[in-house]
């Protein structure tokens, strides 16, 4: 840091640089395949919903269920896979 208690601007924007480094937010198609092999393992179950749609429920520990729509890209994915389509490996 800068006598003055600031940091130079390359300390900035090595400080940003290094914020946007970390695991990328997992895709549509990972997400749905993790939630499929969770409702197959029975951690999460498809609940419908008060507008016709459905979501995965799940308990949390402190006994509330928290519910995850699909968004219309992971729904994509799922039904190519429960047409028989292979999905990801593992």
């Amino acid at each position: 840091m800068a006598k003055n208690g600031k940091k130079s601007a390359l300390q900035k924007a090595a400080s940003k640089k290094l914020a946007g480094i970390g695991p990328a937010a997992p895709s549509a198609e990972q997400v749905a395949h993790m939630m499929l092999h969770a409702e197959e393992r029975g951690e999460v179950s498809r609940v419908r919903l008060e507008d016709g749609s459905w979501g995965w429920a799940r308990a949390r520990q402190d006994g509330k269920t928290e519910v995850m729509r699909p968004t219309p890209e992971m729904l994509e994915y799922l039904s190519r896979w429960e047409a028989g389509a292979a999905h990801p490996t593992h």
